[in-house]
């Protein structure tokens, strides 16, 4: 008789969700693909609400331009075939060549939550939605 091997789907997640930080500071726009779904919705508290067309476009233009990054999961959920990642994030964007963005050593602080799908033989992100709590000036930052 054939064994049935549990599938871990915490720790599955818990995995997608380090490749898709490491792709969004990387700026890899092949992986951020690969990871997201066709159905992908992103919103944020500055009341935009993207598709996964539009989000990578502002991966690809350069508008996302991140030199640290980091995600910090509080909570992780699983239901079914459903998964929500919630926590906070922070990062410090690379210098704007335009001089028009913040500056680059200013420390962003955001809470996150991310839902999951798995999709075939893989997860998928379907939802996304950052919630800005904070900027620390580089000079409070110590």
């Amino acid at each position: 008789m054939a064994q049935t091997i549990p599938i871990d789907y915490p720790a599955q997640v818990t995995v997608v969700e380090a490749r898709e930080a490491d792709a969004t500071l990387t700026n890899s726009v092949a992986d951020l693909e690969a990871l997201w779904s066709d159905n992908l919705v992103v919103s944020s508290s500055a009341n935009l609400v993207l598709n996964k067309k539009q989000a990578l476009g502002l991966f690809r233009s350069g508008r996302i331009r991140l030199k640290t990054f980091e995600r910090r999961i509080s909570k992780l959920v699983v239901v079914d075939e459903i998964a929500m990642a919630t926590g906070n994030e922070t990062f410090t964007v690379k210098e704007d060549p335009t001089g028009k963005e913040p500056s680059p050593k200013d420390i962003f602080m955001c809470t996150y939550m991310n839902v999951w799908k798995h999709e075939g033989d893989a997860w998928k992100m379907i939802g996304r939605h950052v919630g800005f709590m904070a900027a620390v000036p580089a000079a409070n930052a110590a």
